[in-house]
């Protein structure tokens, strides 16, 4: 599964220090082990399936660019906005 961190530490397994918004690949145990064993160090990503892409507006693309702190253009076209979510 993807994850991303949310805040700073350091791998022990990886032996790779993680910073704020790196994404990387964890099986479900390793995801339960640091959850468990850091607490909440760690999210989640959520995938958009292309399906789903379609029905987004571009309202909700933009708020889900906000909250990932992904910069856009004002005038920015639908399929702008979904480039810059799936980058």
């Amino acid at each position: 599964m993807k994850v991303k961190a949310v805040i700073e530490f350091f791998d022990l397994k990886e032996k790779k220090l993680r910073g704020v918004g790196d994404e990387f690949e964890v099986s479900n145990e390793r995801f339960s082990e640091i959850l468990t064993k850091g607490g909440k160090w760690i999210e989640e990503v959520k995938e958009i399936e292309k399906a789903e892409e379609k029905e987004l507006t571009i309202s909700e693309i933009k708020s889900m660019l906000d909250e990932k702190g992904i910069k856009y253009a004002k005038g920015a076209k639908k399929d702008e906005l979904l480039s810059l979510l799936n980058d």
